[in-house]
């Protein structure tokens, strides 16, 4: 058997973030519509709001509000960007496939703004974004899922 100390001196930051991750599980509340109403993990506590279609309205968390105007559209202010006007984001699509999502500053925004905030989204063989990348073509974001669709850090 490994003695405790040595194993959390050689591997203890991973176990202290496995830790972590379960002690701080996110926890999610759900209507009758089967809609999220809040999610609250250990960064945030978040609530969602719907429209009478049944889409989503407004997400709001302790720092910022994300307003849904349709899926082509999305403003999002925070505390470190609501001085400015917030944060716009134009969607395009493909049909039901998210291509490009393209930010600016949502006050005055200018062409080379936008431009240089071009972020183009990479699908798995299931549809969902597994890489995002920038204007360069240089990788962004990569997500990788569990078989449960969980998102991995």
């Amino acid at each position: 058997m490994i003695p405790p100390y040595l194993y959390l001196r050689h591997f203890g930051v991973r176990i202290l973030q496995d830790f972590y991750r379960q002690l701080l599980a996110l926890v999610q509340s759900w209507n009758e519509r089967n809609q999220l109403v809040s999610s609250i993990d250990a960064n945030y506590n978040t609530a969602y709001v719907y429209g009478q279609d049944g889409q989503r309205t407004n997400k709001y968390t302790q720092n910022s509000e994300t307003l849904y105007f349709n899926k082509m559209w999305t403003h999002h202010t925070d505390s470190g960007n609501n001085v400015y006007g917030g944060q716009t984001a134009k969607n395009i699509y493909l049909g039901d496939t998210r291509i490009v999502t393209k930010l600016n500053s949502g006050h005055e925004p200018t062409y080379n703004e936008e431009y240089y905030k071009q972020y183009y989204y990479h699908s798995d063989h299931l549809g969902s974004a597994s890489l995002i990348t920038d204007y360069k073509g240089d990788e962004y974001q990569r997500i990788e899922y569990t078989p449960l669709r969980r998102d991995l850090d």
